[in-house]
């Protein structure tokens, strides 16, 4: 299928389903505080504020280091060589005996799991879950990528 719109269907499909979620486990539609869902006792919070701390400080120098280490390994590397082929003439791969649709797989799997990972990001810096958040951006990602 075409990868736009499956892509715009996702979006779709989390606009309504987290909503439905959210109005089921934590009986709003509305933003969801950690603090209503989180139990804090002393040790909790403390642990809870340092990795908060942590991801407050860091979080944009880890986005940094990702994204340069996949630009090295995009142009430094067999793998990078090999996904761009992929991208444009994957029967060169088969000629030497690879399978280009590993490589398509998994230009497809990186940057989703990057996505998560800066959805959960974003979760923790807000301290709360606000409906839309993800379905927002991920319009403007699939129109960055279109």
């Amino acid at each position: 299928s075409n990868p736009f719109l499956v892509g715009i269907s996702v979006n779709l499909l989390s606009t309504g389903i987290t909503t439905l979620l959210s109005s089921i486990f934590f009986k709003t539609r509305g933003v969801v505080a950690f603090s209503e869902i989180i139990n804090f006792s002393e040790t909790k919070i403390n642990t809870f504020n340092w990795l908060l701390a942590i991801i407050h400080k860091y979080s944009n120098a880890f986005s940094i280091f990702v994204c340069l280490f996949i630009i090295t390994a995009m142009l430094g590397t067999k793998w990078g060589m090999r996904v761009k082929i992929t991208g444009s003439d994957p029967d060169v791969l088969v000629r030497f005996g690879i399978n280009p649709a590993k490589y398509r797989i998994l230009s497809w799997v990186i940057p989703a799991g990057l996505a998560a990972i800066t959805g959960g990001l974003k979760t923790f810096r807000l301290s709360s879950y606000v409906p839309n958040m993800s379905s927002g951006l991920g319009w403007i990602a699939i129109a960055l990528v279109f």
